[in-house]
């Protein structure tokens, strides 16, 4: 989702274990980060690897925008749009 009107862009996290997991979705999915809100959202492994590699060519195709001052380190460094599991 989009508040600022640029494209915040995507990041994914792999998770091994299903409670942090969850524990990283309650604490960062509807949190704002650098003005934007963070949509967490958990997926499957498969899907996981088709999402990235979109990501990863439409991020290739466009310029990339200078980074953002952070202000909180914690969200930066979880600001997870996708979270997978492992079985």
């Amino acid at each position: 989702m989009q508040t600022s009107g640029a494209d915040a862009g995507d990041a994914f996290v792999h998770f091994k274990d299903t409670t942090e997991a969850a524990a990283a979705y309650g604490k960062f999915n509807g949190r704002k980060f650098d003005g934007n809100l963070i949509a967490a959202a958990f997926t499957t492994v498969d899907n996981f690897a088709t999402l990235v590699a979109l990501a990863a060519s439409a991020a290739a195709a466009a310029p990339a925008p200078a980074p953002a001052p952070v202000d909180d380190a914690a969200a930066a460094a979880a600001a997870a749009a996708v979270a997978v599991v492992e079985p």
